[in-house]
């Protein structure tokens, strides 16, 4: 069973995953996947936006590629069980950081909010490997995100309030001392063997 509410949009022809939060139910030709979330979500909506997340990242995108492109000269087609052997992985402690993130990103294409989204799914996915080499960034971004915003969602504030906060974590997440780009402009050199492959991957 499965809600109409929100949903997926998924490109079927290209050499990568790329995917849209739909709101508004558009309809689509035959290029594109609709897909929604399972009623049986708490808050469809706000999986549906983790989802997103995830198709879009470097992570799913470099297992795409690697694992389900047989033929690198011929123009990818993504097939429906494509989409359907994807590891998902969800995990309620990074819904807040995703979320707000992709909220952002919705009217304000800030590169730096996009590398963190990524390496966020990099946490995610390699946990451990990234808290033994001292590279995980989450509870730096949960910190920064819960001293500029507090307990208040991103989305129920005024657009002047919404301004304010992306203003105050763009200028965080600019400064080269802060600690979230400092681990992620290591990323490379201190995971040469996971990280490295993933983002060098086109």
């Amino acid at each position: 069973v499965y809600t109409q509410s929100k949903k997926l949009l998924v490109r079927k022809t290209g050499n990568r995953l790329i995917s849209a939060l739909d709101t508004q139910q558009y309809f689509t030709d035959q290029s594109i996947y609709n897909l929604y979330p399972k009623s049986s979500f708490t808050n469809a909506k706000v999986w549906i936006e983790y989802i997103n997340v995830l198709l879009n990242s470097k992570v799913l995108d470099f297992y795409f590629n690697k694992k389900m492109i047989t033929n690198p000269d011929v123009f990818p087609y993504i097939k429906g069980i494509h989409l359907k052997v994807l590891p998902i992985k969800l995990k309620k402690q990074f819904i807040r950081s995703f979320t707000t993130l992709s909220s952002i990103l919705i009217t304000h294409n800030i590169q730096i909010v996009v590398e963190i989204l990524n390496a966020m799914v990099f946490e995610l996915y390699f946990p451990d490997h990234m808290k033994e080499k001292e590279i995980d960034i989450l509870k730096f971004v949960e910190q920064d995100l819960k001293e500029v915003l507090g307990e208040d969602d991103f989305e129920q504030l005024p657009d002047e309030q919404k301004e304010k906060v992306i203003e105050e974590l763009h200028k965080r997440w600019s400064n080269p001392k802060s600690e979230i780009v400092k681990r992620m402009n290591s990323f490379a050199e201190k995971s040469p063997d996971i990280l490295k492959p993933i983002l060098e991957s086109k």
